[in-house]
């Protein structure tokens, strides 16, 4: 992706790092308007709107267009009045009737209040109420989701092999940067992933991302994209980064092939490409990885790197640094 134009047509499975409980700013009533959470990077940026009463929309930023909506919420183009920096700021649609509900929405916010700037993760800042609907504030990116750009391709083309490999390496960059402060994102999926006016990925949506440590009930993302053993894990069973590496994985596949992951690879794929039934009695024999196809012309180091992402074990996924790695020396072939 270059800018906005478009598209030329063994990880240790062990869970995430817990992480400090974050400090925030809350009081009780639903009707109050007033600042709800205050991330550090809102603390090492701005100044005087961190005061958890009186924050209104009005008093700090100008509007200036809806750029995005969903059945759930508004996504505003918006202007800070003290320093004309341009940010995204989302306003749920639904008022929260109960603490329950505004807790779900803080959820997003929270998640991420104590991570560091990332160029692979859209930043976040500051979550608000006023009349009782929740705002949330975050860095502006201009070319929107990468399932936008998925969507505005020409009907037959593909995204660029060099697109994909940049897709891999810029998302497992900000994966290993979330996982290394505790956090699973649990949703990764096109959605999910924007572009700035620069055509850098980045992770964003937070809604359902899980934290070491928080005694947070674990969320499902979407089922299209959600590791089989999330799907399948009980109450006592804590969640590993390789969630969200097969995750990516169904994200890299429907980026290269064009369409979403096929409902019978969803279950993950097979370690090796014939059954234990079929390869009894024949255990010299070596056996051949389990590759996934892809479209004509796709590299089989792509087809590889995927189908590892995707594997229905767990434990024989790669890392997200592995992934970056990989992806980064693809990169440098191709330059």
């Amino acid at each position: 992706v270059r800018g906005c134009v478009g598209y030329h047509a063994h990880l240790p499975q062990t869970p995430a790092r817990p992480q400090s409980k974050s400090k925030l700013v809350r009081l009780d009533s639903l009707n109050d308007t007033k600042l709800l959470v205050s991330t550090r990077l809102a603390r090492c940026s701005s100044g005087p709107i961190n005061s958890p009463v009186d924050f209104q929309f009005q008093d700090h930023f100008d509007f200036i267009k809806q750029i995005g909506r969903s059945p759930t919420s508004e996504v505003w183009l918006v202007k800070s009045k003290s320093s004309t920096t341009h940010y995204c700021v989302k306003k749920v649609i639904a008022k929260f009737n109960n603490q329950a509900e505004r807790t779900r929405y803080i959820h997003e916010v929270e998640a991420v209040t104590f991570l560091p700037a990332h160029p692979n993760v859209v930043k976040y800042f500051r979550a608000w109420q006023e009349n009782q609907q929740f705002y949330a504030q975050m860095e502006l990116c201009e070319c929107g989701s990468f399932g936008g750009c998925l969507g505005r391709l020409p009907s037959g083309s593909l995204v660029d092999e060099r697109d994909v490999w940049l897709l891999a390496a810029q998302v497992a960059a900000g994966l290993a940067h979330v996982h290394a402060y505790g956090i699973l994102h649990l949703d990764i999926k096109p959605d999910n992933i924007f572009l700035d006016r620069h055509g850098t990925y980045k992770i964003g949506d937070f809604g359902v991302a899980w934290v070491a440590g928080k005694g947070w009930e674990l969320q499902d993302g979407d089922g299209g994209y959600v590791a089989p053993e999330v799907l399948a894990m009980d109450d006592q069973a804590l969640p590993t980064t390789s969630a969200d590496i097969f995750s990516f994985g169904a994200t890299l596949y429907e980026a290269a092939a064009g369409h979403p992951l096929p409902r019978e690879i969803r279950r993950g794929l097979p370690n090796w490409a014939e059954g234990e039934e079929a390869l009894r009695g024949r255990k010299s024999l070596p056996l051949e990885p389990f590759v996934i196809e892809l479209p004509e012309g796709r590299s089989w180091d792509l087809a590889v790197l995927i189908s590892q992402c995707l594997r229905r074990d767990h434990a024989h996924r790669p890392s997200a640094t592995d992934v970056k790695s990989r992806a980064h020396s693809v990169l440098e072939g191709l330059e």
